[in-house]
């Protein structure tokens, strides 16, 4: 069992770097993503988390220049099942008026999050269906994405130890404004988790976005820290 874990690693090292250099050479432009996630428990049931997020622009008209998009704020309060299920409620802020570069927006959330272990390897399945209200319209989007961890050098998720997570996400956007908009995303990250309560993140996301009309893709290089109260 031990050698096929090595040889799980081993491919999605593959996969992660090959996907890297593909998604790089197709990406219409590159983003980065720099984010601070605050999560407090306040008992084994009851947690809440929010999250500051800064987006930007690295590489755009085939010219590399950094162009401040846009800020987020978002809070989930979250109620825990139990080990594996946890039933989410948040709402989000989105600011592009600062920097004019389009509309904010005002977005509620609806989150579901199944997790399970399989011998060294954490799977995820996460639902989450948003009410996005922007200035014109209102978008009604659903979202599905599969998530596999795993850590890098021990066998387990504890403090001291480093780990992967790679993704697959597929959105479903409505509105009796705008056309049916699909979108399909995929990230890999590489998380260290320096103490208890202290974890940072690195890694990239790729996005075909509106794959049924005139589809652009986004690269997104992501950094963030996770903080525990």
């Amino acid at each position: 069992m031990r050698n096929a874990f090595v040889f799980i690693k081993k491919v999605l090292y593959v996969i992660f770097f090959i996907g890297s250099l593909n998604a790089f050479s197709q990406s219409d432009a590159v983003l980065g993503e720099t984010a601070v996630n605050l999560i407090h428990p306040f008992s084994e049931k009851y947690s809440v988390d929010f999250t500051f997020r800064s987006r930007y622009f690295l590489f755009r008209s085939r010219t590399w220049q950094y162009n401040q998009q846009q800020v987020d704020l978002y809070h989930f309060s979250n109620y825990i099942i139990n080990k594996k299920n946890i039933v989410s409620l948040g709402v989000y802020y989105r600011n592009r008026d600062l920097f004019d570069t389009g509309l904010g927006e005002i977005r509620i959330t609806e989150k579901y999050n199944h997790i399970t272990h399989y011998q060294h390897i954490r799977l995820r399945h996460k639902i989450r269906i948003e009410q996005r209200f922007l200035e014109n319209t209102t978008v009604f989007r659903q979202r599905y994405m599969f998530e596999i961890g795993l850590p890098l050098k021990g066998e387990t998720f504890d403090v001291g130890e480093t780990y992967f997570t790679g993704s697959l996400e597929g959105l479903l956007s409505l509105s009796p404004h705008i056309s049916t908009r699909t979108s399909l995303r995929t990230n890999a990250l590489i998380a260290w988790k320096i103490a208890k309560t202290f974890k940072v993140k690195a890694g990239l996301e790729y996005r075909l976005n509106a794959f049924n009309q005139n589809t652009f893709s986004r690269l997104f290089l992501l950094t963030s820290a996770v903080i525990l109260l």
